[in-house]
């Protein structure tokens, strides 16, 4: 059974392509911090979840020589894009019910708010334990998630207004997001998570894993700053 998230992204899954170049500035961004924390590292397998049409996984392995890779994701028109571009191996999946793999990789991305696209805290924690098993002390993982905070991206004023309330009446469920995606003229219904960079490294912990470095890139224009409430949170992890 295909559940809502899967639905919404087989249907975005025509678009995809144009949708992600429009934000390419900000992957672009991501995919620099990935590169240049990993560098001058040898890496030769990589797990990508949520690896959507497959085309940034295979980019980033690519420019990293990598010769193993294996791309996952819930949506079976995703899935149908990803076995066109010579993958080792393409897994349709639900990233809460992680299999478990035949062997550890060097290198594990999740990243545009993939895991906000999961419902719930459990079903978050269950995927990390998951990602956690197909790793080693050596392996990288590298996330990006989308910032509660991000006063750059949602205004200064209404961050302003979240950063008090959470402090002082803290409730993940209030990150929980309705919207539409406007692709070639057309609303692509969805839903999501923003999350605050506590809650997000409270989970990473409850699945035996912890932040080893931070950023946070701009949304608009890809710039990767320390400041918190200026970018979209980008982490790199390691076993606990």
């Amino acid at each position: 059974m295909i559940d809502a998230t899967s639905a919404m992204y087989d249907s975005l899954a025509e678009h995809y392509r144009s949708y992600s170049n429009n934000r390419s500035a900000y992957i672009l961004g991501v995919d620099q911090f990935i590169i240049s924390s990993v560098y001058p590292t040898q890496i030769s397998s990589l797990l990508d979840i949520g690896a959507g049409d497959g085309v940034r996984g295979m980019q980033l392995a690519k420019e990293l020589g990598i010769s193993h890779t294996v791309l996952f994701d819930g949506s079976p028109e995703m899935v149908t894009r990803c076995q066109a571009l010579g993958a080792s191996q393409v897994v349709l999946g639900r990233a809460e019910y992680m299999p478990i793999f035949d062997h550890k990789f060097d290198l594990v991305i999740m990243l545009w708010n993939v895991l906000g696209h999961l419902d719930g805290r459990e079903n978050r924690i269950s995927a990390l334990r998951g990602i956690a098993a197909s790793m080693t002390k050596e392996s990288y993982f590298f996330l990006d998630v989308n910032n509660r905070h991000n006063g750059a991206s949602y205004g200064w004023w209404r961050v302003a207004g979240r950063i008090v309330i959470d402090s002082i009446w803290p409730d993940e469920s209030r990150g929980d997001v309705s919207y539409s995606w406007v692709v070639n003229g057309q609303s692509v219904p969805g839903k999501g998570h923003l999350f605050t960079l506590s809650e997000v490294r409270g989970l990473l912990q409850s699945a035996g894993l912890e932040v080893r470095d931070q950023v946070f890139v701009d949304y608009a224009t890809g710039v990767a700053s320390k400041n918190r409430y200026r970018g979209q949170i980008v982490l790199k992890v390691g076993l606990a």
